[in-house]
């Protein structure tokens, strides 16, 4: 996995700066060998035939209400405070409206998801702090508002989170870790460490062939984004709409899924392996008008 880059830190350097800081995207805390395996992978998804893309689109791009997870606060928080920040930004920037959610909030308040269009778990450590901290009511409550028409959004950490099954570097993360959201089927796996491993960070080439969420920035296009070993998606299973694959070239995974939608009951689940949030003074990489864009086209 890689570091964090620091929201205003001045350029590449700043992102490595940041790498000594405890916000890294799903790195696991102390506990055991296999835990330490989690820190943040990055994604990929085998290219070829898509299935009819998941719901949403045509929708007033100033009518959204983003509930973003917030669990900073927490002893065990595990969320990336900048990474909030930018996410915070991209959509605001955008007319979206963001309310934060604490882990109490989320785990206590029946009527926590109530009001929202999609709910956002962005980078940080997906362990212990969301698979943990997040109690079994409110992982339920979380799939019972996608279930019923909301969209998850999972970035980099917040998309392992969302997987069933997982897989870093080549050790096989379960339920006993608290991985059971299970709102991917298919298999995650990370890190692509061609691009960058924690903890480094990367500047991924990301290959966007034409989507509905997309169409106004042209398509298809490669855009540059940055990296800090989130995960790909390798066997794209029916029912998958890959929206990005890594296009770095020689890279053992070029050609995999690094963006993946999907329907689970009325709603949909929208993961990202790379950071298309994140903004940096002096960097060109990531984009976040074209993150905010995605996002607004998948809510209801």
């Amino acid at each position: 996995m890689s570091s964090i880059p620091a929201r205003r830190s001045g350029g590449a350097a700043g992102l490595r700066r940041a790498a000594a800081g405890r916000y890294h995207l799903l790195v696991t805390r102390s506990i055991a060998p296999i835990l330490l395996s989690l820190l943040l992978a990055t994604g990929c998804v085998p290219t070829g035939t898509t299935p009819d893309p998941p719901s949403g689109g045509n929708q007033p791009s100033n009518a959204r209400v983003f509930g973003l997870y917030d669990d900073t606060a927490e002893a065990d928080g595990s969320a990336w405070p900048e990474g909030l920040d930018f996410i915070e930004a991209a959509l605001g920037a955008g007319g979206s409206t963001v309310v934060r959610l604490d882990q109490t909030k989320l785990n206590t308040d029946p009527e926590a998801l109530a009001d929202l269009d999609g709910l956002i778990f962005g980078g940080g450590f997906a362990y212990p702090g969301y698979t943990m901290g997040i109690s079994a009511e409110g992982k339920q409550r979380i799939r019972d508002f996608v279930e019923g028409g909301g969209t998850y959004v999972g970035v980099c950490a917040g998309a392992y989170f969302a997987c069933d099954e997982l897989l870093y570097e080549g050790e096989v993360i379960g339920d006993e870790s608290g991985y059971d959201l299970d709102l991917y089927e298919g298999p995650c796996m990370g890190p692509v460490g061609a691009i960058a491993h924690f903890p480094d960070w990367g500047i991924a080439q990301i290959e966007f062939p034409g989507h509905p969420s997309y169409a106004d920035f042209g398509h298809p296009f490669t855009q540059e984004i940055w990296y800090g070993g989130g995960p790909f998606f390798p066997g794209v299973e029916a029912g998958t709409t890959v929206l990005a694959t890594y296009a770095d070239p020689g890279i053992q995974q070029e050609g995999d899924a690094a963006v993946v939608a999907r329907h689970v009951g009325d709603g949909d689940v929208l993961l990202w392996g790379p950071h298309p949030e994140v903004t940096d003074e002096g960097a060109t990489a990531s984009n976040p008008d074209l993150f905010a864009e995605m996002l607004r086209w998948f809510v209801k």
